[in-house]
Parts: C-alpha cells; structure tokens; sequence
C-alpha cells in the first residue's frame, strides 16, 4: 500500500473516531444529564407538544419573550416519531450539535487547511464544554454554529466549483433563510457576507463580480425565499421582530450611557475566553473562560496569524493559502460577537454569542498548518543534517501540543460530566424539583380530583391546567392532563374528598393540617422518586 494510500486511511479513521466520540458524548446520559429542566426549556417543550397534537406549526410563538417556531416544530417531530421522554427532551439538541461537528470538519477540509490542523480544530470543537453543553440543553441557540458551518461549506463550495457553483449557491441561501427561523443572533449573519464579498471585490476587483454575480444572486434569491413567512410575520409583527434584546440592549442601560455600556460589554464578552466567562451556571461552570488556558493560547496565536494573512493577501494582491480561513473566523468572530456586545444583561453571555464559536476553533487549528509549514521547510532544507535538532524538536513539539488539546478536551468532559453536572447549584438552575415534582405525576395512580398544590407566588391559569411550574408540566405529561393546579390559600369547598389526591410542592404544615381537617379520611405520607433529592407530601 502507497504512504499516501495509509496516509488517507489513517487520517480519515481518526476524523472519524473523533466525530464518534463528540457525537456519543451529545448523547451519552441525556436523559439524566443536565439534571432537570430549566423554565425556558419546558416552554419549547410544552409549545413542542401543542404543535404535535394539534398539527399547527407556527412561524412565530409570541410568548415567553418570542421565539422562532422552526425549533419548535423539530422538537415536535421528535416527539411525534420517539414520544415525549427524558431523551427526547433533549435529542433534537444532540443531533444538531453532532452534525455541527460534521460540517465543522468538511468546512475546515474546503477552507484548505492541514490535515493536523483540521484534526486539532475539529477535536477541540468535539471536546468543547461550550459547545458539548448547549449541545444537550433544548435551546434554539444551537442552531447558529450548525447553520453556519454548512452555509459557508457550501459557500466555498459554489465559489470553487464552475461547473456546478450555483447549486451549492442554493444549498447556501436556503440555509441563510433558514437561519431567520432559528434565533435572534442568527440575524447579523449577513453581515459576514457582505465583508467576505467586499474584500474579494478589493483582491479581485471586477474579475470576481464577473465571475460570481450570478451566485450571488441566486444565494440572495434563495435565502429570501426560504426566509420570506417569518419576514412577512415581522413586517405585520413589528414588537415581535424586537422581543426581548429591546430590554437587554445597551441602548437602554439605565444606569451607563450608551459608550458606557457599549464598553463594558465589548470587554466582558472578550475576556469571557481569556479571564472571566458566562456567570450562569446553566451555560458554563464556575464562570470559568469559554475557552481552557492551553487552547487560548492557541486562540490568540491563531488570531494574530489569521491578521497576518488578510493583511499580507492584500500587500502582495495575491491570496495566501490562509486567507480564506483567516477571512472567515475574523468575519464570523466580529460579526456573531454583535448580540452579545449589543446587551448588558448577564454579561458575558455564552448563549447570545454561541455563533462565534466556528472562528474560535478555527483560530485554534491555525497555529497547526504554521508548525506544518515549519517543520517541512526545515525537512526538505539542504543544509537538514545540520539542523537535525531542530527537526526532531520541532517534530516532538508538534506531537506535544497535540496532546496537550487532546488531554484539554478530556479534562472538559470529565468537568462537564462528573463535576459541573452534580453541583448543587447547577441542580438548582435546572429546577430540578419542579422536574421531580412532574416526574412524581407519572410514577402515582391518579384518581377522579386530582389536584396539585404550588407556592402562591407561581401563577395559576383560570381553568387551572397551566401554571409557572412549566418544568413540572412537560416531566409530567401526558398524565398531567388529569391534573389541576392549585395554590393553598384556594378555597375547595367545591371538591370532594372522596376518590381525591393532593400532592403539594411544599412542605406547607397549615396548608397539609387544613386539608387534613377537611378531609380525615385522606391518609398523608411522604414521597420522592427512586432517585430523587426532594421530598414531596401526598395525600389520598
């Protein structure tokens, strides 16, 4: 067999086992891993299963701030063909964020990086705590990093094939559409574009409008098209296009002005890979950087190198084999880094700049194709056997840093299963009793008045059949449709105590006495899951 031949082989077989490993660790433990499931999780879910039973897949779901339907309706389908479980809960997430790791690497073989190069970026992107988390948690986010990686693979696809260009100039808009579909921060996306397109129209001047006008075109026609029902729903739906970054945004800080605010954030979201990450325990742990000490290091060299192409492309008007990758982490990193600078709630903010994520480990697999560089060049030297030191240092050097990502990776596996999963205060940012409190519902024998009894500060809808308890609600469907939700201080005059069950949220010793009195012949006792950490009281 040719050295080329095993060369391949070999290559191919370790993408493959690193895209394996990432992808199993998106799933592995889902259903218990995160442990419980936050607020704003449950109302996807819940919004999910309406568009499961009712078959009306909407474009727009106004509540809980506005959010983007074509989540929804991929949950939905998952629900629909796997049932509504603890996996499935959070399946469409892993799915995504596994295919973002395919794409990841095709993007990195087009932009024509190394092979170690490629094996570095995308084993760290595999590995990534920052991703792997928001890769098993039920939010729209996940969807940036995974469109963008497949639109700019088929964007350099259609710059790159004459022949059949335009249709991966399709695929591209389409996805472009789409990602109008998905979350807010997606909508700046344009904008990396635009900057690519000027700074090939500045290299190549007429040449390259001559050459690629028509894709241009057909990207933006196909992106429109894909995109037109949520465009439409905005133009009618003016507050709703808005939403939520209107509060957040730095242009309503109540205590800064706007250069004031605009500042903080800028450097808040910068140091969130270097110095001080996300504070919220859902999306990082201990609000440690984004990104460990060892592979930011290499994210500043790969920055600083990727400067160095773009500039030195357009010194000596002639692309350098970096400058494709070098071109697109910087549009990507400055442009999806926008949503997170342009708020100033709960900076910095991990989930509002996940599209930054592609340039991040680009940076990081840049310094590789250097070390390549250098280390052929001293290969093939004349003058070789003098600097044989050199080689071998250089050689053993490369394999070094290679494990050192390598071992990176593990250790954020390790952190994100066996220490960030089980610490108390992630517990409590899952809600992880009001997810036992509906698991319950499932595990008891309901009877003909079942009522379940929660905190007066948690809204109660009029019929009862809706509360603030939305983790509760999607832990206990479907048996939770034979439920009715009740605050203590309620009057129950109306219901019967025969053939009736109560189970309260609370320890609420007035409340259990009252009900008590009412009902004696209710017998009262203490229950938890078989796994459980809270205790609940039942009477029956």
């Amino acid at each position: 067999m040719k050295y080329k031949t095993l060369s391949k082989i070999m290559f191919f077989s370790m993408i493959f086992l690193v895209i394996l490993a990432g992808s199993f660790f998106r799933f592995w433990k889902l259903s218990e891993i995160p442990p419980g499931i936050h607020y704003d999780e449950a109302y996807n879910g819940l919004d999910a299963v309406k568009t499961m039973e009712s078959g009306d897949f909407k474009v727009f779901y106004g509540e809980n701030n506005g959010r983007e339907g074509l989540w929804m309706a991929m949950i939905a389908l998952c629900f629909k063909f796997f049932g509504v479980n603890e996996f499935t809960f959070r399946m469409t997430s892993a799915i995504i964020g596994s295919l973002t790791l395919i794409g990841f690497f095709l993007l990195l073989r087009q932009l024509g990086l190394a092979k170690l190069s490629v094996f570095a970026g995308l084993s760290s992107l595999c590995f990534s705590f920052w991703h792997l988390n928001f890769s098993r948690i039920m939010y729209r986010g996940i969807l940036v990093p995974f469109l963008l990686v497949w639109i700019f693979y088929f964007f350099y696809k259609g710059l790159n094939d004459k022949k059949y260009g335009w249709s991966w100039m399709v695929g591209a808009g389409a996805l472009t559409g789409l990602g109008f579909h998905t979350y807010i921060s997606f909508r700046v996306m344009p904008l990396i574009l635009i900057i690519i397109t000027i700074a090939y129209l500045i290299l190549q001047k007429k040449s390259f409008l001559k050459k690629q006008w028509k894709n241009a075109l057909i990207l933006i026609i196909s992106s429109l098209i894909v995109a037109s029902p949520i465009l439409y729903y905005f133009i009618v739906n003016r507050n709703d296009f808005v939403g939520r970054s209107n509060s957040v945004s730095v242009l309503n800080s109540q205590e800064m002005s706007v250069q004031q605010a605009l500042s903080k954030s800028l450097l808040y979201h910068l140091g969130a890979f270097f110095i001080y990450g996300d504070p919220n325990q859902r999306h990082n742990h201990h609000a440690l950087p984004l990104i460990p000490a060892a592979w930011s290091i290499l994210l500043a060299i790969g920055f600083a190198f990727s400067v160095k192409e773009i500039f030195q492309t357009f010194k000596q008007k002639k692309k350098t084999d970096l400058f494709d990758a070098s071109l697109l982490a910087q549009g990507i990193f400055w442009v999806m880094l926008i949503p997170g600078v342009m708020s100033i709630e709960g900076i910095p903010h991990a989930l509002r700049i996940i599209g930054v994520i592609p340039a991040i480990f680009i940076f990081i697999a840049i310094p590789f194709d250097y070390l390549l560089r250098l280390y052929r060049k001293i290969g093939f030297s004349k003058n070789r056997r003098k600097k044989t030191w050199r080689y071998s240092v250089m050689g053993i050097s490369i394999i070094v840093i290679s494990l050192v990502v390598l071992i990176n990776g593990v250790v954020q596996i390790v952190s994100y299963f066996y220490e960030w999963s089980k610490e108390e205060k992630t517990i409590q940012s899952f809600d992880r009793k009001a997810y036992e409190y509906g698991k319950l519902i499932q595990e008891i024998d309901s009877k003909e008045n079942n009522f379940l009894i929660i905190p007066d500060h948690h809204y109660i809808t009029a019929n009862g059949k809706e509360s603030g308890l939305k983790p509760t609600e999607l832990a206990g469907y479907p048996n939770i449709k034979n439920f009715i939700f009740r605050h203590p201080t309620q009057s129950f005059k109306e219901d019967t105590c025969e053939n009736a069950l109560y189970l309260f949220f609370e320890t609420n010793e007035e409340a259990i006495k009252s009900f008590g009195e009412k009902c004696p012949n209710l017998q009262i006792e203490k229950i938890r899951l078989e796994n459980g950490q809270n205790e609940f009281w039942l009477m029956k």
